[in-house]
């Protein structure tokens, strides 16, 4: 369905030269090992003890404070939850996670509760480029990142959602880069044409 409404944004106009999505165990794999990985089981290893043991002390009645430390360090995992938040609607991200490419325009959808779709035109791509980082590599998939005039590099991909400016995680990402590439030079050379 997801799909479907991606297919409904293009123009009729437009003729779709490539569709796709990512690599399903890529994106998941890159869903589980992220940066709050490493925070959340240091903050398990510190917390679930404190949990235990309060709990251990309401058993045997030594504590009374431990009816306020329980509830203070289920608050205090919050980042654990955030990691396992974003674990569980990776599924959801997966799904709703597809790309086409026309003569004019990149098509991208994301999001967990909302569908988002964006549109790049192909003339306003200053920098189209591959990036291959480990987990990349080790799917034998690769992310086609495509840059225009407001794009920094500052704005990359987060917990929840993916930076809309990046087809993730494909397995054609060679065969894409060129036709994205192709289709510019197309473009500029028909413009150029027109002008003189």
């Amino acid at each position: 369905m997801i799909r479907q409404e991606l297919e409904q944004m293009v123009g009729s106009n437009e003729t779709v030269l490539w569709r796709g999505a990512p690599a399903r165990k890529a994106f998941l794999i890159r869903s589980i090992f992220n940066l709050l990985l490493p925070i959340s089981i240091v903050w398990c290893c510190i917390d679930i003890p404190m949990i235990i043991e309060s709990i251990n002390d309401i058993r045997t009645g030594e504590d009374t404070m431990s009816w306020f430390t329980i509830p203070f360090f289920l608050l205090h995992m919050f980042p654990v939850w955030i990691y396992l938040a974003s674990v569980i609607t990776s599924f959801v991200r997966l799904k709703n996670t597809g790309y086409i490419i026309t003569e004019k325009s990149v098509y991208i959808s994301g999001g967990v509760f909302a569908l988002n779709t964006q549109v790049k035109p192909l003339a306003k791509l200053s920098t189209v480029t591959i990036n291959r980082g480990l987990v990349e590599k080790m799917t034998n998939v690769g992310t086609v990142v495509l840059n225009d005039d407001t794009t920094t590099n500052s704005n990359r991909a987060n917990f929840f959602s993916v930076n809309s400016q990046d087809l993730l995680y494909l397995t054609d990402y060679d065969n894409v880069f060129k036709l994205i590439r192709d289709t510019q030079d197309n473009a500029y050379s028909l413009a150029n044409a027109g002008s003189r």
